[in-house]
């Protein structure tokens, strides 16, 4: 009996780990220099072109990826402004990326 449960709890576990939802392998990656942030989507290392990409620093706007897997975005304001990058994936996961990106004529 004792061995029959223990199958059991080991099926339900192993049961339980094959429903889970694989990682997300799509990465972004935001780079800044001066005033412009370089954005860049991959998916298991492969760029993803036409990817949305949400931009928001007081604004809402959005950018898609070249077929390099890279969108650019500049602060054209006098002043820093912190921009905020979403993308979604494949399966509804989204990432999230901060940066300060300084004033243009700063």
């Amino acid at each position: 009996m004792k061995s029959i449960n223990k199958l059991i709890t080991i099926t339900g576990i192993f049961s339980a780990l094959a429903v889970v939802p694989a990682a997300s392998a799509m990465q972004m990656d935001v780079q800044t220099l001066g005033s412009k942030a370089m954005i860049t989507v991959t998916d298991n290392g492969q760029a993803v072109a036409n990817q949305e990409i949400m931009v928001k620093n007081g604004n809402e706007y959005t950018v898609k990826t070249d077929e390099f897997g890279r969108a650019s975005v500049w602060n054209q304001e006098n002043h820093a402004r912190t921009y905020t990058f979403m993308a979604n994936d494949a399966s509804g996961n989204t990432m999230t990326t901060k940066r300060r990106l300084p004033g243009d004529r700063q």
